[in-house]
């Protein structure tokens, strides 16, 4: 119920549970403002819980509970794993429901992230943490990485998301504008640029004015935002929900990792390790999970990225696309 991308990596995993036992219901707690990334299942409800009012804080929490119990649930799976789904996830247990929740590695990831005698392996990715919760349950099946969508255009739509929660996870705004401009000399195409909010919008829409090839979908709702996504050739995006949202719809994506490490597990849905971009160079990064910390050296070198990095993963991406052969 908060952050957008990791609700985003929840969507292949329920989906392909749905798939795999075909009497099973389920419920999704999350907010309304996420709905438009999940695709419409008869066996999948969405339930919005209003956390600025009736649901807010411990009693709001109660309250909750009381309303959901009455569905009279087989299994309680929590996939966030934070205080408020852990006060729910109790309250079911002791009410006599199963319940099972997230192992979110946090021991690994600390040995992934601390300043020094780093332990730099991948991770169980995130949608495999998931996974694991519906397996405890008595739910298990094996995750199927999907071909992306077959589309035939003479003319390419690539989408960049220069945006991220934290400063840590984006890469210069003045090398991705250098950037923007390198893809469409190179290419025959079209660029939409994606992201939200107030700031990112008046950011988007002044780059999206430098050329008649490059438009903003920062205004648009996010149900449009995604349906023109899932049309796109490939995505360029920094380690954000962007990312997550292309894999979700099958568009392959470059993606840019600054101080995050994609050994984390929080890799795009069937997205490949050789279209990350990042330093191999750098011995203290990856220095945090979430990109929520400060560089611990002070000058951000880690995003110190040349844009023809990035167009050379393009290219190659671009290569071993499946839609276009």
């Amino acid at each position: 119920m908060s952050a957008m991308g990791d609700v985003a990596m929840t969507v292949p995993v329920v989906m392909q549970l749905l798939n795999r036992y075909p009497t099973l219901h389920v419920d999704f707690l999350t907010r309304k403002t996420f709905s438009p990334i999940f695709p419409v299942h008869e066996r999948l409800q969405l339930i919005f819980p209003n956390l600025e009012q009736e649901h807010r804080g411990l009693l709001g929490i109660i309250r909750l509970f009381r309303s959901l119990n009455k569905n009279r649930y087989d299994g309680i799976a929590d996939l966030h794993g934070v205080l408020r789904s852990q006060i729910i996830r109790v309250l079911f247990k002791l009410a006599g429901t199963r319940t099972a929740y997230i192992n979110k590695g946090r021991a690994e990831k600390k040995s992934l992230t601390r300043k020094e005698n780093k332990l730099v392996k991948q991770l169980p990715t995130t949608h495999e943490r998931y996974t694991d919760v519906f397996s405890m349950l008595g739910f298990p099946f094996a995750l199927r990485i999907d071909n992306f969508y077959v589309k035939a255009k003479r003319k390419y739509m690539f989408g960049v998301a220069p945006f991220a929660a934290h400063r840590q996870k984006m890469w210069p705004l003045h090398r991705c504008q250098e950037f923007i401009r390198e893809l469409g000399a190179s290419y025959d195409c079209d660029i939409f640029l994606l992201g939200g909010g107030q700031r990112e919008k008046l950011e988007l829409e002044s780059i999206a004015h430098s050329s008649d090839h490059i438009f903003s979908l920062a205004a648009e709702p996010l149900s449009e935002q995604i349906k023109k996504i899932a049309d796109l050739d490939l995505v360029v995006s920094m380690d954000s929900a962007n990312m997550h949202v292309a894999s979700n719809v099958g568009v392959p994506v470059v993606s840019i990792w600054g101080g995050t490490h994609p050994f984390a597990g929080f890799l795009g849905y069937g997205q490949s390790l050789e279209n990350c971009v990042q330093r191999d160079d750098l011995s203290c990064r990856p220095c945090s999970v979430f990109g929520n910390k400060d560089c611990w050296r002070g000058d951000w070198a880690c995003l110190d990225i040349e844009v023809r990095t990035v167009m050379n993963k393009v290219r190659n991406a671009l290569s071993h696309d499946v839609t276009r052969n």
